[in-house]
């Protein structure tokens, strides 16, 4: 693996990343703020992002239509919005899709 050929991000949000915890879990990154970073007690710059997960537990997850991956026949859960340092995302390369009702509500520009 070639550390030199960094992955960048999508300009615009939201995109799919990968959540470097939670078994690299795909999540939809919906904006940008600063947030706390447990281990350096520090602010730091952040993703509001949402985790993708095929379990409906709680009843206000919501509904992924039509499922973000065309390999993946079962439906997929956004979980609620969450918080976390921009190092704990790279890049998703898995080829899906964004639902058009996603890219509505949260399409911006990166700053």
């Amino acid at each position: 693996m070639n550390s030199s050929k960094k992955k960048e991000f999508p300009k615009r949000f939201p995109f799919w990343a990968r959540l470097k915890i939670s078994k690299n879990r795909p999540t939809l990154v919906i904006d940008e703020t600063d947030v706390l970073d447990k281990k350096k007690n520090q602010i730091v710059d952040g993703f509001v992002h949402r985790e993708v997960i095929h379990t409906e537990k709680p009843s206000d997850y919501e509904k992924v239509v039509p499922n973000p991956n065309p390999e993946d026949f079962k439906p997929m859960y956004l979980k609620r919005p969450r918080k976390l340092p921009k190092k704990l995302f790279k890049p998703h390369e898995g080829g899906w899709t964004m639902p058009k009702n996603l890219r509505s509500r949260y399409e911006k520009k990166k700053k």
